[in-house]
């Protein structure tokens, strides 16, 4: 998991190697070599784990259930979040799992997921309600079902880029 900050001005954004290295300023990473950043393990919901670099949640109920880790990060500048995640297994469409930011006081926050159909959906949670952003698409980059993916969020000005693989 990785987030940055920067001013992305002078960069080509859609481009998934578009903005150089050195203009962005880390602000949160975690590898999973150990639980140095407190994620909450054990839950009754999820049986949680954390070994070699990997960070596992396996849910105990019939339905998903979602899990978070709150990083703080101001996302009204430039900025670029990013996660490695791979859905072990999944059952239906209802599973998916993704990158969830700007989240406020309100519980309000916009999320970037995928599924086992190979699809994606961006979506924002306001005041309670769902309300897509992207509807539930293909993506190719999406090429194994139970493989690693690579999801980035970057914002440039008033403009959000979703890059999946390395993909725009």
């Amino acid at each position: 998991l990785l987030a940055t900050l920067g001013s992305y001005a002078q960069s080509s954004p859609n481009e998934y190697y578009g903005v150089q290295e050195r203009s962005k300023e880390m602000a949160f990473i975690d590898e999973f070599e150990d639980n140095r950043n407190d994620w909450p393990l054990g839950s009754y919901y999820l049986n949680e784990t954390m070994v070699g670099g990997e960070y596992k949640c396996e849910s105990r109920a019939s339905h998903t259930y979602s899990k978070t880790q709150q990083v703080a990060m101001d996302i009204a500048g430039d900025f670029e979040a990013e996660v490695r995640l791979r859905l072990a297994r999944g059952r239906t469409s209802t599973d998916f799992l993704g990158l969830t930011f700007g989240r406020d006081a309100q519980g309000n926050e916009f999320s970037f997921v995928i599924n086992p159909d190979m699809t994606f959906q961006v979506y924002e949670y306001q005041q309670g309600r769902r309300y897509s952003l992207v509807s539930w698409t293909s993506a190719p980059a999406l090429r194994l079902k139970h493989g690693y993916h690579r999801l980035t969020i970057r914002a440039t000005q008033d403009t959000w880029y979703f890059f999946i693989n390395k993909e725009y």
